[in-house]
């Protein structure tokens, strides 16, 4: 009984790690933080701040969360005389207080919507969030976006010593049947915070509909600075319920099948709309955290040319689906790689992710322990023909599969369903023709 419950275990392991993995596998953010990661950070460090649900704090490390420099923390007064007292950490629009946290019970949205930033963000060490609860109305909607138009404004008209600076807002959410005719005083805040340097993402409905003929906010509004996302899956199709329109959906990103953490404070999966948009909102942060000396003056001299340029290497750097062209304007679905270097080319930094990856080697496998299949995750500086043989503990090759890899990092299933491995310690080998190889120990079960 208890082999049997460990190999569920191992099994279930299996599942939520294929997919965890694959979602940031298809939008090739291996491959952009191989280069982030060797690169100069940005002296000023980026804040994405998440409008949503209350978040569970204390299942984040402290130092992700930005602070209000200009306000002492619980001491009754509104010291940076901004409307709101306490504001230390974020408000809460829904309530009208500074608890972010809901008197800590965080919420079954907000967690795992802020969850997935941290996850793409935690390794660079050099972003922040803000978390902003959500009211309900639309007055409360609109207070939340110029809560930070005000921080992001202060922050370009102090040089910095005052305000925060923000330059992206999560939006997994949106009021459906709403057109932005309507609605000119909400569209006008998209505007007003490029100008300042903000972009914001959007999720589009859960809901097969075309928002182009129904309506939905803030989807139908105008602005440069507005990034609307629907849903795609793993196998870069159109999620059924996820909404589209050629019009007012900018772009897709993998949400589906998303695994992050939840508000009870274990891991499970987390999908719809509001799970591809944290995706793109965390590339923004990303991107803005580096040191690209000339983007970087734009951004202090010329705010909202830089944000128009960060959505437009989202766009354009991309990767083009045939199911997506029709339904959505860039016709593409988010490619974190693809859009860092169009950013490293406009500024002629082609070089910086030339030579970066290694000649061969096996950053990750899993699951490891195996049962039927692996997944092997490879890093190479070229495209080759590779053969993944299966030894046993003496170096005597068990088995051997044809395989190719690809300049970047890129995930290869394998299938042990067609041969048969005992259980056991066994050392699994890559190798190209031109004779480079790399190898690491795997267990089956």
């Amino acid at each position: 009984m208890v082999n049997h419950l460990f190999l569920l275990y191992i099994l279930f392991f299996y599942l939520w790690s294929s997919l965890s993995a694959q979602n940031l596998d298809k939008i090739e953010f291996y491959e952009a933080s191989k280069v982030m990661e060797q690169m100069d950070k940005n002296s000023k460090t980026p804040v994405i701040a998440v409008i949503d649900g209350g978040v569970r704090m204390d299942l984040f490390p402290g130092a992700i969360f930005t602070v209000n420099e200009n306000e002492i923390q619980n001491n009754g007064i509104d010291d940076d005389e901004n409307g709101y007292i306490d504001d230390y950490f974020g408000w809460n629009f829904a309530d009208n207080s500074n608890d972010i946290t809901n008197e800590k019970a965080g919420d079954w949205h907000g967690t795992p919507v802020l969850s997935l930033i941290h996850r793409m963000i935690s390794s660079n060490k050099n972003v922040q969030l803000m978390n902003l609860v959500k009211g309900n109305t639309i007055d409360e909607i609109k207070s939340s976006l110029k809560y930070v138009l005000d921080l992001r404004r202060r922050y370009n008209e102090t040089d910095g010593k005052e305000g925060v600076f923000i330059v992206a807002i999560n939006c997994s959410w949106g009021k459906s049947d709403l057109w932005a005719s309507d609605y000119t005083d909400w569209c006008s805040l998209y505007n007003e915070l490029g100008e300042q340097g903000v972009l914001v993402v959007s999720s589009v409905p859960n809901d097969n509909i075309n928002v182009d003929e129904v309506g939905d906010m803030p989807s139908t509004c105008d602005s440069d600075y507005l990034i609307t996302t629907t849903n795609t899956n793993i196998n870069d199709e159109k999620v059924l319920e996820a909404a589209f329109g050629f019009t007012s959906v900018d772009m897709s990103a993998p949400g589906n099948g998303s695994y992050t953490l939840l508000n009870t404070g274990e891991y499970g999966f987390f999908g719809g709309t509001s799970a591809a948009a944290p995706y793109i909102s965390a590339t923004v942060g990303l991107l803005y955290s580096l040191f690209i000396k000339d983007f970087n003056k734009i951004v202090e001299n010329n705010p909202k040319k830089a944000a128009n340029l960060i959505k437009n290497v989202l766009l354009e750097g991309n990767d083009k689906l045939t199911g997506l062209n029709h339904i959505t304007l860039s016709k593409g679905r988010l490619n974190v790689y693809g859009s860092l270097k169009l950013l490293l080319k406009a500024f002629d930094l082609n070089d910086t992710y030339v030579e970066f990856f290694k000649s061969l080697k096996i950053q990750k496998i899993y699951p490891n322990p195996i049962i039927n299949e692996v997944n092997l995750i490879l890093e190479s500086d070229r495209d080759e023909s590779v053969q993944i043989d299966f030894l046993d503990i003496n170096g005597r090759i068990i088995k051997s599969l044809q395989s190719f890899v690809q300049n970047g990092i890129r995930e290869i299933k394998v299938s042990l369903g067609n041969f048969k491995l005992d259980g056991g310690l066994y050392i699994l080998q890559v190798h190209t023709h031109s004779g480079l190889l790399d190898r690491k120990k795997i267990i089956v079960k």
